[in-house]
């Protein structure tokens, strides 16, 4: 009796987060033909970078789980929106004057990790090494910034994009539930996707 009740507590438990990741339509063709080509593609592959307003991010990521607005150290308002699917890969967004301007990936499971030295970053603008510090990725970092900020990826893949352009993803937060793609272009940090659900793709 107690391993019928253990399946049928599994199989609702299944149907209920195959039943959540189901994708929503995030925007139509209509909604989105203002925004510039780049960002329309940008949408289109469900990718985010900073630079963004949070109706641009909205078609890409659809709906934050959470939102809240903060005053920052400047005084200026920051709204600040977080992601996550059952817990899994929480990430926060900060917009700024209606624009994105960091991503945070809040794995506890990389707290320990040593992801830099004062000594290692002092040669990067004072900018890049607040976001480093942070924990916070920008559009244009290197693999090398991006590193010192989220630590160590799981996973690497390298392609070439039909216009020629060097193209490598890095997999973080890779699990069953959620998995998050940072993408370089050119040795430049332009993206991040994120996949939610039983086999992330």
């Amino acid at each position: 009796m107690k391993v019928f009740q253990f399946i049928v507590i599994i199989s609702i438990f299944l149907f209920y987060v195959i039943s959540c990741s189901s994708s929503a339509v995030r925007y139509t063709s209509e909604e989105i033909k203002q925004f510039p080509p780049e960002v329309q593609q940008r949408i289109i592959r469900g990718e985010i970078s900073t630079g963004m307003t949070p109706q641009q991010v909205r078609y890409a990521w659809s709906a934050p789980r959470g939102v809240q607005s903060l005053q920052g150290k400047d005084k200026k308002y920051i709204e600040q929106w977080t992601y996550s699917y059952l817990g899994a890969c929480p990430i926060e967004l900060t917009f700024q004057d209606g624009k994105l301007q960091s991503i945070i990936l809040s794995d506890s499971g990389r707290t320990s990790e040593i992801r830099y030295t004062q000594e290692e970053i002092k040669g990067y603008p004072e900018n890049i090494q607040n976001h480093i510090k942070n924990g916070q990725l920008i559009t244009g970092m290197t693999p090398h910034q991006v590193r010192n900020s989220w630590g160590s990826p799981e996973g690497v893949s390298s392609s070439k994009q039909s216009d020629g352009k060097s193209r490598e993803e890095w997999v973080y937060a890779s699990t069953a539930l959620c998995k998050v793609n940072v993408i370089f272009i050119d040795g430049k940090l332009a993206g991040l996707i994120r996949a939610e659900g039983i086999g992330s793709q």
